[in-house]
């Protein structure tokens, strides 16, 4: 006999179950008790809830102040956020990238390990952090450690951040299947900045220069900016015998803010530009 299907029990998430409560005692305050009654207990929730949410509201100040250029600032906030003590694996992975791409790699992997050892972090977090390793073991020179870890995570999650990153890591070794691989992480995702960056890189690679040219348009149009973006459109017009556009995207490369995770150097930069200004 087959077995009968368990009914699956809906459960309601925890932050709707909150806002019906917030809802129901705001609106049963101001029913019962009054204006003034409603007014005060509004205020409290208010308070409650600022408090509760503290670590988040950290660290959606740490990311702002980051966005914005400030890193000390956005470091301050962010560390907050993780040694609070209601923090989770949000705060901690949000401090150890940012950490990361203001070059402190190390910090950046200390806190990572640190996220990784609370036994109650959901799989997609753990998903998260590992990640940032992987990013961490790349920047550090470990590349064979940071492909392993990558291709660990994509065998049971995959996203265009999974798809992105470790396209880029098999462009960098030269596997044989980097062609297939960034072919079907461009199937997964079409728009996102990275994953059509590795495409174009390939492009270059073949000197198909009209396809490459095709695809950094693309992205432009789509509002992505970023060094690697505009330097690889800048090779594909070169490519293509258009200088003074080349010329163009090399200098709106280089005045680009950078991040310990630039994949292009100030030196390619300048070389482009200075070879095509003559």
């Amino acid at each position: 006999m087959a077995k009968k299907e368990k009914k699956q029990k809906l459960k309601m998430p925890k932050s709707t179950i909150i806002t019906l409560a917030v809802m129901a005692a705001v609106f049963f305050a101001f029913r019962l008790g009054g204006f003034l009654v409603g007014l005060g207990v509004s205020f409290l929730i208010l308070i409650a809830l600022m408090i509760w949410f503290w670590p988040t509201l950290l660290t959606l100040m740490g990311q702002r102040a980051y966005a914005m250029g400030n890193n000390n600032k956005a470091l301050r906030y962010l560390k907050a956020g993780h040694e609070h003590g209601r923090s989770g694996a949000v705060q901690s992975s949000a401090y150890a990238y940012i950490l990361l791409r203001c070059g402190r790699a190390e910090e950046a992997r200390v806190v990572a390990n640190y996220a990784l050892l609370n036994k109650r972090i959901s799989d997609a977090d753990k998903n998260q952090i590992r990640q940032i390793l992987s990013l961490i073991c790349y920047k550090q020179g470990d590349y064979v450690e940071a492909m392993e870890m990558m291709e660990q995570i994509f065998e049971n999650y995959k996203s265009s951040t999974v798809y992105g990153t470790l396209g880029y890591y098999k462009i960098l070794a030269g596997s044989e299947d980097m062609y297939s691989f960034n072919e079907e992480a461009y199937e997964f995702n079409s728009d996102n900045k990275v994953i059509i960056d590795n495409k174009i890189i390939l492009h270059l690679k073949k000197e198909e220069y009209e396809e490459a040219k095709a695809l950094s348009e693309k992205s432009i149009h789509a509002g992505n900016k970023g060094i690697e973006i505009y330097f690889h459109a800048g090779q594909a017009e070169e490519g293509l015998g258009n200088y003074e556009q080349a010329l163009e995207y090399y200098r709106m490369a280089n005045s680009c803010d950078r991040s310990f995770m630039t994949t292009i150097s100030e030196y390619e930069i300048e070389s482009a530009i200075e070879r095509l200004d003559k």
